[in-house]
Protein backbone atom coordinates (compact mmCIF):
# COMPACT_ATOMS: atom_id res chain seq x y z
CA UNK A 1 0.00 0.00 0.00
CA UNK A 2 2.80 2.46 0.81
CA UNK A 3 4.42 1.89 -2.59
CA UNK A 4 1.33 3.26 -4.36
CA UNK A 5 1.13 6.42 -2.24
CA UNK A 6 3.83 8.37 -4.18
CA UNK A 7 2.22 7.39 -7.47
CA UNK A 8 -1.21 8.53 -6.28
CA UNK A 9 0.29 11.82 -5.10
CA UNK A 10 2.01 12.41 -8.46
CA UNK A 11 -1.13 11.60 -10.45
CA UNK A 12 -3.25 13.86 -8.23
CA UNK A 13 -0.76 16.69 -8.69
CA UNK A 14 -0.78 16.25 -12.47
CA UNK A 15 -4.59 16.20 -12.50
CA UNK A 16 -4.87 19.42 -10.49
CA UNK A 17 -2.25 21.07 -12.71
CA UNK A 18 -4.10 20.00 -15.87
CA UNK A 19 -7.39 21.31 -14.54
CA UNK A 20 -5.80 24.68 -13.77
CA UNK A 21 -4.34 24.94 -17.25
CA UNK A 22 -7.68 23.93 -18.79
CA UNK A 23 -9.45 26.70 -16.89
CA UNK A 24 -7.02 29.55 -17.57
CA UNK A 25 -5.94 28.95 -21.19
CA UNK A 26 -9.32 29.65 -22.84
CA UNK A 27 -9.77 32.97 -21.03
CA UNK A 28 -6.14 34.14 -20.86
CA UNK A 29 -6.21 36.38 -23.99
CA UNK A 30 -9.35 38.14 -22.74
CA UNK A 31 -7.81 38.65 -19.29
CA UNK A 32 -4.58 40.05 -20.74
CA UNK A 33 -6.59 42.27 -23.08
CA UNK A 34 -8.67 43.67 -20.23
CA UNK A 35 -5.89 44.09 -17.67
CA UNK A 36 -3.17 45.26 -20.04
CA UNK A 37 -5.32 47.50 -22.20
CA UNK A 38 -4.08 45.72 -25.34
CA UNK A 39 -5.81 44.64 -28.52
CA UNK A 40 -6.88 41.02 -28.83
CA UNK A 41 -4.02 40.29 -31.24
CA UNK A 42 -1.43 41.71 -28.83
CA UNK A 43 -3.00 39.84 -25.92
CA UNK A 44 -2.87 36.59 -27.90
CA UNK A 45 0.85 37.13 -28.57
CA UNK A 46 1.54 37.73 -24.88
CA UNK A 47 -0.58 34.71 -23.98
CA UNK A 48 1.58 32.63 -26.32
CA UNK A 49 4.74 34.01 -24.75
CA UNK A 50 3.50 33.19 -21.25
CA UNK A 51 2.39 29.70 -22.26
CA UNK A 52 5.73 29.03 -23.97
CA UNK A 53 7.65 30.28 -20.93
CA UNK A 54 5.59 27.96 -18.74
CA UNK A 55 6.35 24.98 -20.99
CA UNK A 56 10.08 25.77 -21.07
CA UNK A 57 10.23 26.06 -17.27
CA UNK A 58 8.37 22.76 -16.91
CA UNK A 59 10.95 21.12 -19.16
CA UNK A 60 14.00 22.67 -17.51
CA UNK A 61 12.96 21.97 -13.94
CA UNK A 62 11.26 18.61 -14.43
CA UNK A 63 12.25 15.70 -12.19
CA UNK A 64 13.29 13.69 -15.25
CA UNK A 65 16.63 15.46 -15.44
CA UNK A 66 19.86 13.95 -14.13
CA UNK A 67 19.71 16.12 -11.02
CA UNK A 68 17.02 14.11 -9.29
CA UNK A 69 15.00 15.58 -6.40
CA UNK A 70 16.41 12.88 -4.13
CA UNK A 71 19.80 14.54 -4.40
CA UNK A 72 21.59 11.39 -5.47
CA UNK A 73 22.38 12.73 -8.95
CA UNK A 74 22.86 9.22 -10.31
CA UNK A 75 20.97 10.01 -13.53
CA UNK A 76 18.11 7.60 -12.96
CA UNK A 77 14.64 8.97 -13.54
CA UNK A 78 12.05 9.24 -10.80
CA UNK A 79 9.81 6.72 -12.53
CA UNK A 80 12.44 4.03 -12.08
CA UNK A 81 12.42 4.76 -8.35
CA UNK A 82 8.67 4.09 -8.07
CA UNK A 83 8.96 0.45 -9.10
Amino acid sequence: MTVRLPLIFILLTVMINSMGIGVILPVMPDLIEEVGGLTLAQAAVWGGVLTSAYAVMQFLFSPWSAASPTGSGDGRSCSSRLR
